[in-house]
């Protein structure tokens, strides 16, 4: 600034000191506004600076933060890549145990074949004891004819007990009948009132001594045993060889196959080219070579043949499907609808 006051010759001193003054005070106005705005501009240098050094800690604690994410990253990456390994390691274990269900599976289906063969093997022996047991049950006891003890012969001594009231076939029940002191097996086939029928009871003869024939001793005679045992449980017919076990309930094997009758005679099951699966008396199921008929006693209720179901009358209570389309009946409405089902 550059001061300025009135330099006319004719100014009095007073007026040059006031020019002087007035220039003085417009140096110190504008040097007062300098100082103002040099004080603002500090202000805002230092409210920079401040910004910048917020800047700069944000940028460092950004960086921490970003090297703290690399580093959860390259941990995260190890625990996928250390999963995908499990991952295989688990997906070759699964391989490994469906090899060995396969193969487990297999030696189950050899073991079940095993099994059914002993299983068959078993039925086989059961058959087989169970008709020597039975054998043994029923044989028959026949007083010896031997005069003198035969060694190694096994005699019997028997023990009979009066039956009260017997019934049903005398020979087929194994009764006794005691003729001139000797039991002997009746040959009734119905009880005769007139006679005293006896259940006996064997004890075998630990020493037997002197005359077995008047003592009497008894022997037991497997053969008689199995003629009776076929006599009273196999029949051979014209027909074919009825098998029973002495009630009512029976076995036909013929050419034809098998022919099963109940209580009463009827047919409750027939096997051969055919089958019969049921009561006849009552709702049963017949098979020939090109017809499944559902019958009660003689009349057919339904039938199939040629792939084909064949019913005169249906009885659907709620719904019934054809392909797609469904008869649905809604019971509460009293309606029938037919819907489509994509």
């Amino acid at each position: 600034m550059i001061l300025d006051y009135n330099r006319k010759p004719d100014a009095t001193v007073d007026e040059k000191v006031q020019s002087l003054m007035e220039s003085t005070q417009l140096a110190l106005n504008d040097i007062a506004r300098a100082q103002d705005t040099a004080d603002v501009a500090k202000e805002d240098a230092q409210t920079s600076i401040a910004l910048s050094q917020t800047a700069r800690q944000a940028a460092a604690r950004a960086k921490e933060a970003a090297d703290e994410a690399a580093e959860a990253v390259e941990e995260i990456e190890g625990d996928v890549s250390g999963l995908k390994t499990r991952v295989t390691q688990a997906e070759a274990d699964i391989t490994a145990v469906e090899g060995n269900i396969t193969s487990l599976t297999g030696r189950v289906a050899d073991a079940e074949a095993e099994v059914e063969d002993v299983m068959k093997g078993l039925a086989l022996a059961e058959d087989v004891i169970g008709t020597v047991n039975w054998i043994a049950q029923h044989g028959i006891y026949v007083a010896s004819t031997d005069t003198t003890v035969v060694p190694g012969k096994i005699y019997y001594t028997l023990t009979g007990v009066a039956i009260a009231s017997p019934t049903g076939n005398p020979s087929r029940n194994g009764y006794y009948e005691l003729v001139s002191g000797k039991y002997v097996l009746s040959t009734d086939t119905t009880v005769d009132s007139l006679k005293t029928y006896y259940q006996v009871t064997a004890a075998q003869v630990a020493e037997p001594s002197g005359n077995p024939s008047t003592i009497p001793y008894y022997e037991l005679h497997i053969d008689e045993a199995i003629t009776q045992y076929i006599n009273t449980h196999l029949t051979l017919t014209d027909s074919g060889l009825r098998v029973t076990d002495g009630s009512q309930s029976s076995m036909l094997i013929s050419s034809d196959g098998v022919t099963i009758y109940g209580s009463t005679g009827q047919i409750v099951g027939q096997y051969g080219e055919g089958a019969i699966i049921g009561n006849t008396l009552g709702y049963h199921i017949e098979i020939t070579g090109n017809r499944l008929s559902f019958k009660n006693v003689n009349t057919e209720i339904a039938y199939m043949t040629n792939d084909e179901l064949y019913i005169p009358r249906v009885v659907v209570v709620d719904s019934m499907q054809i392909g797609n389309w469904i008869w649905d009946a809604i019971s509460s409405e009293n309606h029938l609808t037919l819907k489509w089902r994509g």
